[in-house]
C-alpha cells in the first residue's frame, strides 16, 4: 500500500503538477496586489510548505483511484502483510526485511532475561531411593533456541545415612528449540563418571557417554517459573549400561529465563524521609 503510495506520487511529480501551480501563481500576480483576496492566493501559492501539501493530496487521489480499479492489488498486499506479520514484529519496509525485526528476536533485551537457569529430576529408583539431580545453566539466542551447559549427580538414599560421593557426576551441553504449544525438542550430550559395583579398586569409576532426544512440555506455574516434562531416548545406551537400566528416561524440571529473583531489593531505610 505504501509503495503504491509512493509511486503515485512519483508519477505525479513528473507529470509536471508544480508546474501548472507555479502558472496559477503567475496568473495571480498580474492581478492587483492590493486585493486581498487575491494577495492570499499569492501568498498561498508561494509558501512551499502549501504546494507540498497539494502534491501530496494530488497523489494520494492517483493512488485510491488506481487502487479502486485495481483491486486484486491491494488484496494481495494484504495477503503480503499478514504473512509478514506472523514472522515479524516491525516491518518498516516491506520490500527491504534487513530492517525488519522478527517477532522470536531478543535485541536489545538485558542479559538476565536471555539466561535459562533451572534444574531435573529423574527418579531411578524406589527402593532404595535414587535420584539424578541435574542443574542447567542456558543462553538464549532467541525465544525459541536455547543452548546451554549442566551436570548430573546422582544420589542414593537408604536405611544408612548418604555418602557424600555421588553415585554418579557428570557434565555435558543440551539445546532445546521450541515447536509449537510449549512443545520444544531437546537433545543432551553428556560424559559421566559412574561408580563401579563391587570395585576392588577403591572408588572405582568407570566413564558412560549418553547422547539423548527427546521432546518436552513446558507448564508455566509462576510468572517466572516454568515446570518441564521431558521423555528422551538415550542412543548411546547399552545392555550392560551402568548409568541407566533402560534407553527411555523421564525428567521432571524447573526453570526460569529472568533472574529477577536475584535482584536486591530496595534498602527501606532509603524510602523513609
Amino acid at each position: 500500500m505504501i509503495n503504491l503510495h509512493q509511486k503515485a506520487q512519483s508519477e505525479f511529480d513528473q507529470l509536471s503538477k508544480a508546474s501548472e501551480l507555479e502558472g496559477q501563481l503567475h496568473q495571480y500576480k498580474n492581478y492587483d496586489p492590493w486585493d486581498n483576496e487575491y494577495k492570499a492566493k499569492v501568498d498561498q501559492l508561494a509558501d512551499s510548505a502549501y504546494v507540498r501539501d497539494q502534491l501530496k493530496r494530488k497523489a494520494e487521489d492517483l493512488a485510491a483511484e488506481y487502487l479502486s480499479e485495481n483491486r486484486e492489488l491491494l488484496q494481495a498486499a494484504k495477503n503480503r502483510m499478514d504473512v509478514l506479520m506472523k514472522k515479524y514484529a516491525i516491518v518498516p519496509n516491506s520490500n527491504d526485511l534487513t530492517s525488519a525485526v522478527k517477532r522470536t528476536s531478543l535485541k536489545g533485551r538485558p542479559f538476565r532475561e536471555r539466561l535459562l537457569v533451572g534444574t531435573n529430576f529423574q527418579v531411578l529408583s524406589l527402593e532404595p531411593l535414587a535420584i539424578d539431580f541435574s542443574p542447567l545453566l542456558g543462553y538464549k539466542f532467541n525465544s525459541n533456541f536455547v543452548m546451554g551447559v549442566g551436570g548430573t549427580y546422582r544420589q542414593t538414599f537408604s536405611d544408612s545415612l548418604p555418602s557424600i560421593s555421588p553415585d554418579v557426576l557428570g557434565y555435558g551441553v543440551f539445546a532445546r528449540y521450541a515447536v509449537i504449544h510449549n512443545f520444544f525438542a531437546n537433545v543432551e550430550y553428556s560424559v559421566n563418571a559412574v561408580k563401579r559395583v563391587n570395585s576392588e579398586v577403591l572408588n572405582g569409576r568407570t566413564n558412560e557417554k549418553i547422547l539423548i532426544l527427546g521432546v518436552g512440555r513446558k507448564f508455566l506455574v509462576h510468572q517466572k517459573v516454568d515446570m518441564t516434562v521431558i521423555v528422551g531416548y538415550n542412543f548411546l545406551h547399552t545392555t550392560n549400561s551402568a548409568l541407566y537400566r533402560s534407553p527411555w528416561s523421564v525428567k521432571v524440571g524447573f526453570q526460569t529465563s529472568d533472574m529477577a529473583f536475584l535482584r536486591k531489593k530496595p534498602n527501606a531505610s532509603h524510602l523513609i524521609r
